[in-house]
């Protein structure tokens, strides 16, 4: 993992987006000509796209808006029927990320498994031949996809196939305002934070799994939204982002843990849900917090001024020049 901690200084307990300190949360402010927009800021106006409600108001919860919230924290104390609202994961994949371990596994072998799911094969097809691997001919067989991308590249594919029709659908108020937003989100993130990494392929693919999986509360979150929602009132309140926005990130780390997957990834989740209350991080929890905001504002782009072609990144007051290398590197429209 590119070690945040190590070039801008030591993470710990009380550092926040008014650069007091230099711990966890970093203090990351984006810069374009004289304009300027921090982390908090990016955050809050991401999620208030995805809700619909760019400027929220500083006023008491509304009855919507506690419903909901009681209704999200109940799942998070009860984070198996958390799970409950997200489809199963395919019974597959265990198997094909058993073959991807081991070292004498063939690319036969391998896309024999993959070809048990009509599913997966569609996805793991449609994403390698999608911009990002910018293949010369289009790759029409899965052995062929197999080869090309090689045991860390398909490890990653599969993660990805096997997310993507868990979070994009079109039912649902506001389930519809999101899916795309926040899968666009997943992707970039997964991309950007393995660019940066620069551990064993193992940890690379954790990695990769806490920037394809982080969102995934959020879908059962805007489902219970659309749930309740009658059209009377709106989640435009700022206490509601703030509490909805942490609660989604506690299922993020419920169904990573009901799903099995490293500790890791569900604690990288809870720090993200508290930053402020996280006394430890370690350079996983770092590097997705500034991976996770860099590439909201690149999404954002022209709604807050930013442009990594002409814009700086500064945590803690220092440039970061690699993230807006990332960032070009990412840009898969």
């Amino acid at each position: 993992m590119l070690n945040f901690k190590k070039r801008f200084s030591t993470f710990k307990k009380g550092a926040n987006d008014n650069g007091q300190g230099s711990g966890f949360p970093p203090n990351i402010v984006f810069k374009s000509g004289t304009s300027s927009i921090n982390a908090t800021e990016v955050d809050n106006l991401f999620f208030g796209v995805l809700l619909g409600a760019t400027s929220q108001i500083d006023r008491e919860l509304n009855d919507f808006e506690k419903t909901t919230l009681q209704q999200l924290s109940s799942l998070v104390q009860k984070n198996q029927q958390a799970s409950k609202l997200i489809p199963r994961l395919p019974s597959i994949l265990p198997k094909v990320i058993q073959a991807l371990r081991e070292e004498d596994a063939s690319a036969d072998q391998i896309s024999g498994l993959i070809e048990q799911d009509h599913i997966l094969v569609g996805e793991v097809m449609r994403l390698v031949n999608s911009p990002y691997y910018r293949t010369r001919q289009e790759i029409t067989s899965l052995k062929q996809a197999t080869v090309m991308l090689g045991r860390e590249g398909l490890r990653q594919l599969v993660a990805s196939a096997i997310v993507r029709p868990l979070m994009i659908a079109n039912s649902g108020h506001f389930v519809k305002l999101s899916s795309q937003l926040l899968w666009e989100h997943s992707e970039k993130t997964a991309i950007a934070i393995v660019k940066q990494c620069s551990e064993a392929e193992e940890q690379r693919f954790y990695a990769y799994l806490s920037g394809i999986l982080q969102n995934i509360g959020f879908t059962v979150g805007f489902t219970v939204l659309d749930s309740i929602f009658d059209g009377t009132q709106a989640p435009n309140s700022k206490l509601f982002l703030q509490q909805f926005v942490a609660l989604c990130r506690e299922l993020s780390a419920a169904i990573a843990t009901s799903w099995i997957l490293p500790s890791q990834i569900s604690d990288a989740f809870i720090a993200m849900a508290h930053p402020l209350d996280h006394p430890e991080v370690s350079s996983l929890e770092t590097t997705l917090f500034i991976t996770d905001r860099m590439v909201k504002a690149q999404i954002l782009g022209s709604r807050i001024n930013f442009d990594p072609s002409n814009a700086r990144i500064l945590i803690n007051g220092k440039p970061c020049e690699s993230c807006l290398k990332t960032l070009a590197s990412i840009n898969l429209k």
